[in-house]
């Protein structure tokens, strides 16, 4: 490789980490997108004999049904709380009265 050839790699390289840190200073003053948290959804549907309780992420939310006693258990595979059949109607009540703001979305089919 010659000299020549040696300068023009170094200053298309030159060029190249220019424009690497002009985009990293463009990246770093794009505002950051944060999740619009101040829609809340929840959703009940049936499974089999029981019904399913699913919702984004939300530590309030799941720290009340873990100490409401409503006898519902974390299914890892469906992503949702799974509650007995029997109580659907409690769960929605309980839900609904500590959780107002919360919008309920019933996927429930008759």
């Amino acid at each position: 490789m010659s000299v020549e050839e040696i300068s023009e790699i170094m200053e298309m390289l030159s060029m190249i980490n220019t424009k690497i840190d002009q985009l990293s200073e463009r990246i770093e003053n794009i505002p950051i997108q944060r999740k619009n948290n101040s829609k809340k959804e929840w959703t009940i549907e049936n499974y089999k004999k029981s019904i399913l309780v699913k919702f984004d992420y939300n530590k309030q939310l799941i720290e009340f049904i873990k100490s409401a006693e409503l006898g519902g258990i974390w299914n890892l595979s469906l992503k949702a709380w799974l509650f007995p059949k029997s109580i659907e109607h409690e769960v929605i009540d309980q839900i609904s009265e500590n959780f107002p703001n919360w919008v309920l979305v019933d996927m429930r089919k008759d």
